[in-house]
């Protein structure tokens, strides 16, 4: 039995791909295998004794997630979540862990902890899918993560992304709205919708679509934003060559000889040309969303 246990030790720290450790019930680190140093950095020796909030964002720890989880494990036995983690240098990954409740003889003894990233392979396999650039903030719209695509497309560094300089890639006539927008979504707690010109790394101004939904607290705070930004160049450059063969058509229309009345499919008036208007004596802004046999009996 015990020369089991000692493979079983062996194999567990040895496992690469997952991060797998042993808290004691306060949360306090026992152990720690190779994964959770590849994934984490820090070595068995600096990782056993840290708290295990070490590992979570400054914003989690204030509301005492860590704890939270704990908790919630220890209640129900095991507990899953996904959420942002801290490497020891800073970064950091969007990491799914599993925390399991560990009882010896009856007696709660500790907590066993496997978290595996998943960074790389859903957002590889997002952006691969959508083309999307993705991006995530703090509460407070400040970067809490990097965003390889938002700076792949903008030239930005990832020093300059953190700092606060997000959003300088947005065209001066687009941010105005923009801010307000983003302020708009943050204190109402409802999801980004936004369009603007962004600045691509070559100097050229793309049409994008930005979308951005609230990650909460279990208090219901605001804990992080996700954001997703597409290019829409094609659906504004269709919207405006749409534009322009209407105005095209109103002009033709209006010099037209004889009179011309449009309607939308309701009956209801859209347009009078000037002939009309001087035929049924009103002007279109007064005709328009009126039935047509109100402008024009027949």
């Amino acid at each position: 039995m015990k020369l089991a246990d000692e493979h079983f030790r062996l194999l567990v720290e040895s496992i690469q791909d997952y991060a797998i450790y042993i808290l004691d019930p306060s949360g306090i680190v026992r152990s720690w295998n190779a994964g959770a140093q590849r994934l984490k950095g820090y070595t068995a020796d600096e990782a056993i004794g840290l708290p295990f909030a070490t590992l979570f964002t400054p914003e989690d720890r204030a509301s005492r997630k860590p704890e939270h989880l704990l908790a919630t494990a220890l209640k129900n036995g095991r507990h899953e979540d996904s959420g942002w983690r801290v490497r020891k240098d800073g970064s950091q990954f969007w990491a799914n862990a599993l925390i399991t409740a560990l009882f010896e003889n009856g007696a709660h003894v500790g907590f066993a902890k496997v978290t595996r990233d998943l960074t790389d392979r859903a957002y590889r396999a997002f952006v691969e899918a959508t083309h999307s650039i993705v991006w995530g903030t703090d509460a407070t719209g400040r970067p809490n993560a990097d965003s390889p695509t938002w700076r792949g497309f903008t030239g930005q560094s990832e020093e300059h992304w953190r700092a606060g300089g997000t959003w300088e890639s947005i065209h001066p006539d687009d941010r105005p709205r923009f801010t307000e927008t983003w302020a708009a979504a943050k204190a109402s707690g409802t999801p980004l919708d936004a369009e603007f010109r962004l600045r691509r790394h070559d100097g050229k101004h793309v049409w994008m679509g930005s979308r951005a939904v609230p990650f909460r607290n279990a208090d219901g705070s605001i804990r992080e934003w996700f954001g997703v930004t597409l290019d829409i160049s094609d659906r504004k450059l269709a919207e405006l060559d749409r534009e322009r063969a209407i105005d095209f058509l109103r002009t033709t229309l209006r010099s037209i000889g004889d009179a011309v009345i449009a309607t939308d499919a309701k009956g209801l008036v859209t347009f009078m040309n000037p002939v009309a208007e001087q035929l049924t004596g009103w002007t279109t802004d007064e005709g328009r969303g009126r039935r047509l046999d109100e402008i024009f009996p027949i």
